[in-house]
Order: structure tokens, then sequence, then C-alpha cells
């Protein structure tokens, strides 16, 4: 049974989301306009040659880290992808998981008797069924579901999101799962069956995310949930509120040198506490911590330096790293070359020599050797990138740039290896690039990023420098006319209320803000049309309409799109200037008329596209990237060559689970797909063009398992 026991004021929270930089979707208002629907034609065969391949930019999402505790060599993550193994100390890592779904792994515990044994806690997007926990006894190899009585009482749903495991330090055949807004359940044979422990259900609202067992006594045992803190004197039967905090926590640690010593961290603002007690009493230790919003940073994970108990690691989501060597009493920033400030894990590997490992939000892996003082990317066979934009030269051979949220990167040899290329860069999401035309290697490129500013590269993305033109600091989108005359950058500032549009007419050295305010929706999307520069095209991910100017950018207005077009995630001129297309949830629409009707063509077997591109050599063909379709056999690229009216798979359904965020189209006919998941693939040979080689793409770790 759930029961009060103190008479200290419990915080209850009936949700909790971490922070993250999603886009607003902001409200357009709606004006009617004229739309048809066009028929969907059965697919046209298409001579199709060649196959999707991709071998960066590494890095992604990780969401945990677990250290073999008997093997320090051997590492597991938890990604957006399944599972994925190190056995060399996270110098390589290959995906493993045959039987595991690809889907988010948040939690992974090893049974420290026998550490073949694994079990990994899932979690699947809002809408989509989720899968539960799953157990390998060969390493990971290998995986099966274990989620006999994973059922919500009140609701019946099974099974359930599981964010947290642990396996009980005195039996091994006993485990906790914590479960997204359900129970706290417990298996008491090795995870075959379980039973729910608080008894309410989804009417609790309890979103628990760490167990800890308490040093010395087995048998209490610690939840860190959205009710706050839990605590069970039995092994897991029986829980209570605890302590005096009176705030939610996200991670828990225990001080083993002293017995009653524990940490906490807050994902909800509040930042680390310190007991010293056992949990029943708690302390702010934020001495050193930065503040969001007047906020402490969100606390992901706790770790303590198993040879120095007053060093403790906290990692952050946003701020990075933080190190405090006197047990909490202060803190402070040790991000090295840590490219990614957004931390979800922190994990010391096994035996002498330990390294500290890193899981990031956009980075992959890092690691360190010397206390955090400084990190090294462990990231080689991690293919999850989160690219959103891609550029490169009319030819293959010419190198290509990729946005990224760690920043850019560029390949040289057809994406078979990739680089970061951010010299000169801040440590912040790169969300846009745009290069003036021109000599590849000498035309300025342009990068924007969110919270960094507007940056420009003179030798093709080999080094940068900041503009200092353009003061702005959040920016989601770049654009141009085609001549590189006049460029637009779009703003997508969490501290702005009025989001904007800026233009420089000297190259990027100066800019101006234009007159247009968007409100709290998000400039994510700027398109210039290609023939008539004068008309400009501003949008926001997710929006039911656009902001237009056709006086280059001095006055605006908005234009609405039939709501059978969904919302708008991208737009796109044709070559002619005529048309515009619009990357719908729906479809793609276009229109002919500068907005006035609408043509929705439905793409078959996918719900919403993401993003949009032109074959260069063929105005007739454009290409289309799906959002993420968890759970489906759709294609995730299609391909219209009647000028957008139907549409076929390009390339097969054997693509990543993946959103496409940008499509190239390059000169050679080859297909370049960015992906935020998956890093960038390309397709080269189309139906119309001659296939070319792809350069080898070196040696890459063997798939247990064909993601989706």
């Amino acid at each position: 049974m759930l029961a009060d026991a103190n008479t200290s004021k419990n915080c209850v929270v009936s949700s909790m989301e971490l922070a993250s930089l999603a886009k607003a979707r902001p409200a357009v208002t709606v004006l009617l306009a004229g739309i048809s629907l066009l028929a969907v034609l059965p697919p046209m065969a298409a001579a199709q040659t060649g196959a999707w391949a991709g071998n960066g930019p590494q890095g992604g999402k990780i969401y945990c880290v677990a250290a073999d505790p008997a093997r320090p060599a051997i590492l597991y993550s938890g990604t957006a992808r399944g599972v994925f193994k190190s056995e060399d100390a996270g110098a390589s890592w290959r995906a493993i998981g045959q039987g595991l779904p690809s889907v988010r792994v948040q939690t992974i515990v090893i049974d420290p008797a026998a550490t073949n044994v694994l079990y990994a806690g899932t979690i699947t997007p809002s809408g989509v069924a989720s899968v539960g926990i799953f157990k390998s006894t060969d390493g990971g190899e290998t995986w099966n579901a274990i989620n006999d009585g994973l059922i919500d009482p009140s609701t019946g749903i099974s099974p359930l999101d599981v964010g947290a495991l642990a396996i009980d330090p005195s039996n091994h055949s006993r485990l906790l799962a914590g479960t997204s807004f359900s129970e706290i359940f417990q298996s008491t044979d090795g995870g075959t069956t379980w039973q729910p422990e608080t008894f309410g259900g989804a009417t609790l609202g309890l979103q628990t995310t760490a167990f800890l067992y308490s040093h010395g006594s087995p048998s209490t045992v610690f939840a860190a949930g959205t009710l706050g803190l839990l605590v069970s004197t039995d092994g897991g039967l029986d829980w209570s509120r605890y302590g005096n905090a009176g705030v939610p926590f996200f991670t828990l640690a225990a001080d083993l040198s002293a017995p009653g010593t524990l940490y906490a961290g807050d994902s909800q603002g509040s930042g680390i506490w310190k007991s010293t007690d056992n949990g029943a009493h708690w302390s702010s230790q934020n001495s050193g911590l930065p503040t969001n919003s007047g906020r402490e940073p969100l606390i992901l994970s706790l770790v303590i330096d198993p040879a120095n108990a007053s060093t403790v690691y906290s990692a952050t989501y946003g701020n990075g790293v933080f190190v405090s060597t006197n047990a909490g009493g202060t803190w402070s920033a040790s991000n090295g070359s840590l490219r990614s400030m957004f931390v979800y894990a922190l994990a010391f590997s096994a035996g002498p020599g330990r390294a500290l490992y890193a899981g990031t939000d956009g980075a992959g892996v890092a690691q360190s050797t010397d206390g955090a003082r400084s990190w090294t990317a462990k990231s080689s066979g991690l293919d999850l990138g989160l690219v959103y934009k891609v550029i490169g030269g009319p030819l293959g051979t010419q190198p290509l740039l990729a946005a990224a949220f760690d920043g850019v990167w560029q390949t040289s040899d057809e994406g078979a290896t990739w680089q970061l290329s951010s010299s000169g860069l801040p440590v912040a999401p790169v969300d846009g690039l745009f290069r003036i035309p021109g000599d590849f290697a000498a035309a300025p490129v342009f990068a924007a990023t969110l919270g960094g500013g507007l940056y420009k590269s003179g030798d093709g993305g080999g080094t940068w420098s900041a503009v200092s033109g353009l003061s702005e600091q959040f920016l989601a989108s770049l654009s141009g006319d085609a001549a590189g005359a006049t460029l637009y950058a779009g703003t997508a500032d969490p501290n702005l209320s009025a989001q904007r549009v800026f233009q420089s007419k000297d190259g990027g050295a100066t800019w101006v803000q234009t007159s247009l305010d968007a409100g709290s929706a998000t400039v994510d999307f700027l398109q210039v049309n290609p023939v008539n520069a004068s008309q400009v095209i501003a949008g926001s991910q997710g929006g039911t309409g656009y902001f237009q100017s056709t006086d280059a950018g001095k006055n605006w207005s908005t234009v609405a799109v039939n709501t059978a077009c969904g919302g708008i995630n991208q737009a796109l001129f044709s070559a002619s200037g005529s048309t515009l297309y619009l990357a719908g949830t729906t479809g793609v629409c276009r229109s002919t008329d500068s907005g006035k009707t609408w043509a929705l063509a439905a793409v078959p077997g996918t719900f919403s596209i993401a993003s949009l591109a032109l074959d260069p050599a063929d105005v007739r063909v454009l290409y289309a990237g799906a959002a993420l379709n968890i759970g489906t056999n759709s294609s995730s690229v299609f391909r219209s060559t009647d000028s957008g009216q139907t549409w076929q798979s390009f390339g097969g359904a054997s693509f990543p689970n993946a959103t496409v965020t940008a499509i190239r189209v390059g000169g050679s006919g080859e297909v370049d797909a960015a992906t935020y998941g998956a890093g960038v693939l390309r397709f080269v040979g189309s139906a119309n063009r001659s296939p070319i080689d792809l350069a080898a793409p070196g040696p890459r770790p063997t798939r247990s398992v064909s993601p989706r």
C-alpha cells in the first residue's frame, strides 16, 4: 500500500517531462482556402539501383550507460534505437538485440552475479503501444519480452513503459520495475512474472525513474519519482512517502563509505539534495550550480567516485557535467571538450583505473579518465547522429556538410567517414546551414545555432567565426536568394515572446530586423522564391499556415492553408518559382496560385512529411522525407516524377527508425537523407539516373537486427 510515513507536506506532481529543444507548435489564424484531393495512383515500377547506406555522423541520444561489474571493457548503451554494446571500453560500438524492438531503451541493469544476464526497460512515444521489459541471458545478443503481470490494475493496459529497474542485492531473482504513471512492480522469479505493489495504477500519476537499495540494510529500498521520495522497508512490498524534501526526485546515489549518506537529483528545477540520515531529512546542495530561468539545472544522473567518496559527479540537461570534490558542498562545471551540454547519464567502468562515461543528447558517449577535466568522444559505431540539414556542392565528389545537434560534420569521401568540423563553433545545436553560391571550397557558409548565434566559415566549413552583425543567439533557420545577395535568419528563442526574421544585404556582415512578429511561432523554415527574390516564406514546424513577404521582407502577411493539409513542417518552391510545395502532417500540399487554393497528395503508407527536395536535373522530380513512423513498415523516403501529384516509395523500406529532416539531391544522382537519429544516409542511383559507385564505407559493426 502507498501511505504517508511522516507529517511533512509532500509535493504530488501529476506529470513530468524533461526539458528539451522541441519547438513550439504555434496556432496560426486559419483562412479557408480551396483544396482538391489528388487521387493516389498505384506505385509505378521503378528500376531503382542501389541501396541506402550510412556511416555517420555518429553520436545521438544515449539515455543510459551500464558497465559490466566484472569485465571493465564491456559497456552497454540504451538508445532511441535499442541497445548498443562495446567490448573495448567504448572505442567501438555495435547494435545488439535480436528480439528487442528498435525503441527507446531508458534503463539497463546487469545481474552482478551473472553478468551475461541483462534487463532493459523501454519507453515508446505518446500514441504508440508500449513494449515493456526485456531480458537477455547472453550478454545482450538476444532478448525476450518478460511482461507477464505488467498490467495497470485500473486501466488493464499492458505492457507499460518502464523507466527504472533494479536488482535486489541480496536476492538476484527479485527485481523492481518503475513504470510511467502506473505502479511500482516486483518480480521474485527473475522477471518471469510481475506483481503491482503500490495499488493505484494510473490514478496515482506515479512515474518512477530510479531505485536505490540502502547500504547495509537490503530490505530498505528507495524510489525516486513524481510523488517525491518513496521508501519500502520490506524489500519493495509496501511503499510510503518519505523525507522532508517535498519535491519530486529523478535520480539517487549512495555514499558506500558513509552509511546513511544519500544524494538526489531533481529534474524539475530544484537541483541537488543530500541526506545524512538515510533519507529522513534533506538539504539543498546547489552552491556553484547555474540557474535556469531562476531555477537550478535539471539533474538526470549522479555518481560517486568509487575511489574517493568526497567526489560526486552530476549530469545536467542543458549545462553539462558538474563535479563536487567536497561531498556536494560546492560544484563546478567540468565539461572540457564535451560536445553536448545535455547529459542523460553517467557511469563508471569496473576495476582499477576506472573511466567515467557520459551518455549525452546528440553527441553519443564521451569518456573521461581524469576526473571529468577532459572528455574524449567514444561514439564509433553509434550511427545515431541527430542531423537537421545537409548541404554539398553540385558534384558528388565535393564535400558534404551536416548540421547536427553536436555541431557541424563534414565528409569528403561520399559519406564513408565523417569528421567533426566545428572549430570555432560554440557547444550548441546547429539548426541551419546556408552556402553562398560559388566555388564550394571558398564560398562562405553560414551556420545557425540554437543558443550560440550565427557563425561563418570561409574555408568550406573547416573553421568558423562568430558573425557580430546579428546579436540574436537562438537561430533555427537560414535561407537566401538564388544569388546569395540577400540572406534571412529566423529565430527560435525561448526567452522571446515575439519570434523574428532578420535580413542581411551585404553577405552577412550586418543584419536588420524585418517587420515580422511571429509571436510564439518559432521560425523553423525560410524559403526564398528562386525566380522572384521578393517572395519570402517563413513558417513554424507544425503550424497551420505560414508568413509571406512579397517585397523582400519589408512587409509580411499570414497565409492560411486548408486544414486538410495538416500542420506544415517545411516549404519548397519549384525551380520555376511558380509552385509552392508544403510538407504537411497529412502529405504534400501544392499551390500554383500563391496560396489561394491547394492540392493535397497523400504519400502512401506514411502519416507526416518532414522534408522536401527538388532534383536539380529534372524539374518534375521531387523527394519527400517522412516523419518518424514507429510500428509501420512504410518507407521513409518517397519520390514523385510528376511534379508532386503522385508519390512512390523510394529506396525500399529498410530505412532506420528516424525522421528524415532534410534531403539533398546531388548532380550525379546521389540522394542524401539527413535524419534525426540515424545520421546521413545515401542512396546512389535512381530510376532516371545512371548509377555511380559509392565509396567503400569502411568497417562497420555487424548488426544482429535490421533497423526499421
